[in-house]
């Protein structure tokens, strides 16, 4: 990704973290977390942060599911920005969606039973 297109959030503003870009307008949200160096294992990971609309495109479900699994639980990790942001980090959600992927309906079925 290169920096040069990467603008900050209004800094000002108390719903987003002073660590938080934005790649345009139509762009989900993004956390930038330390640096990406992956050569040294004692640097933090960069973080990516979705907003609720991105996540669902992610996930190919409406926003409005989002919602529900937030409600229900049994949907990604969230973080709660704000009184009424969440964000979701992209590692969570590949995670989360990892933990479903299954070879074949008797390997699902064998789970839920035990």
């Amino acid at each position: 990704m290169p920096f040069a297109s990467v603008k900050p959030f209004d800094q000002t503003s108390d719903l987003f973290p002073r660590t938080a870009y934005q790649l345009s307008a139509k762009s989900p949200l993004v956390a930038i977390s330390g640096h990406d160096d992956e050569r040294d294992p004692m640097t933090p990971q960069m973080k990516q942060y979705l907003d609720e609309a991105a996540a669902a495109e992610m996930l190919n479900v409406s926003p409005r599911t989002l919602q529900r699994w937030r409600a229900e639980g049994g949907g990604p990790a969230f973080t709660r920005i704000g009184m009424r942001r969440v964000a979701y980090v992209t590692a969570e959600i590949e995670r989360w969606a990892s933990a479903r992927t299954f070879p074949h309906r008797a390997a699902e079925l064998a789970q839920h039973a035990a």
